[in-house]
């Protein structure tokens, strides 16, 4: 079976950016541009594969579709490649060694020229399995180092940690619970940043929980009072 590649540019502009020329190639192709930068700027596009067919499985059909972002820009080439690299072979992780249905999709939430922030979705189901399998989550990624941030190293020490921890936890359980329907969780499940402020979100485990979703979002003004001085976290 032979992959279909659809590369789509979503052109995010940051600071002053100009593009000019846009053209799209036909399906299966690429899309290219002609770019007049007057500043240096980060930008992504989708990337999206996609194949499927008949087989003799338990499932009769099966399908592959993924989805996740590709950034470039004028920053170092190494980065980008790294960045790109832990994005494109994560949203492979969950797959099944042989045919089954498989699906990952990411939405970008936040890309400027220190972060990309994005948040994950996916689902599986091999042959094997009685019920599907599913996940989702989030990476902050630094566009200077190409690392992912990790929230636990960011705290100023372990009690700051543990006090921001039951905050939110209380926070999510007071929303999760106003509307008499989804039971309480104990903390969240990932977080996210947008402009001036993280957003923690927290899930349920069972699919007959699925609609107990929720958000709560900590500006980083307030977050300087668990975070380092110095953290990743808190740049603006």
């Amino acid at each position: 079976m032979v992959l279909n590649k659809l590369y789509i540019f979503v052109l995010v502009i940051l600071g002053f950016c100009v593009f000019t020329n846009v053209t799209q190639a036909s399906s299966g192709g690429v899309v290219s541009s002609s770019n007049e930068k007057l500043f240096p700027c980060v930008s992504y596009r989708m990337i999206n594969l996609e194949k499927g067919g008949k087989d003799d499985s338990p499932l009769g059909y099966w399908r592959f579709l993924v989805e996740y972002p590709e950034i470039y820009g004028e920053f170092k080439k190494i980065v980008k490649e790294r960045i790109n690299k832990k994005i494109a072979d994560f949203s492979i992780k969950y797959r099944c060694d042989e045919r089954g249905d498989y699906s990952f999709s990411a939405q970008v939430k936040y890309l400027d020229e220190k972060f990309l922030s994005m948040t994950y979705e996916t689902m599986w189901m091999c042959p094997q399995q009685a019920s599907p399998g599913s996940t989702s989550g989030a990476f902050l990624f630094d566009l200077v180092t190409g690392d992912a941030a990790l929230l636990k190293s960011e705290f100023i020490d372990s009690e700051k940690r543990d006090d921001f921890y039951l905050a939110a936890s209380d926070k999510i359980n007071k929303k999760l619970t106003s509307g008499g329907e989804c039971p309480v969780k104990d903390e969240f499940d990932y977080f996210y940043k947008v402009k001036g402020s993280l957003v923690f979100v927290a899930e349920m485990e069972h699919h007959s929980d699925s609609g107990c979703v929720t958000e709560i979002k900590y500006s980083l003004a307030k977050m300087k009072k668990y975070l380092k001085p110095n953290s990743i976290l808190l740049r603006e």
